[in-house]
């Protein structure tokens, strides 16, 4: 007999308030502070457990794409939850 197994899999949490912006753009973006990611098997946030901050994430394998990039803020998509764009705040 067969049991089923969950697949581990990348989860994300969004960090801040999103409030938006058009800052030298037609487009309007939701600003957050920070996003955590952990890999696992249910989607409960544990916090402090395989925190990433931006840059390893980006170095990672992880479905997000660099939209824009200026010296205050970085865009970013997000390939889950039907494909969000997201801008972050940088420092």
């Amino acid at each position: 007999m067969e049991y089923p197994t969950e697949k581990e899999t990348n989860y994300y949490k969004i960090v801040g308030d999103g409030s938006t912006i058009t800052k030298k753009t037609h487009q309007h973006y939701l600003l957050f502070d920070n996003f955590d990611v952990f890999k696992g098997k249910r989607p409960v946030f544990r916090l402090g457990e395989h925190r990433n901050e931006i840059k390893n994430i980006l170095n990672s394998a992880n479905p997000v794409q660099v939209v824009s990039e200026t010296n205050e803020y970085i865009v970013m998509k997000f390939f889950f939850h039907g494909g969000q764009i997201l801008a972050f705040k940088k420092g």
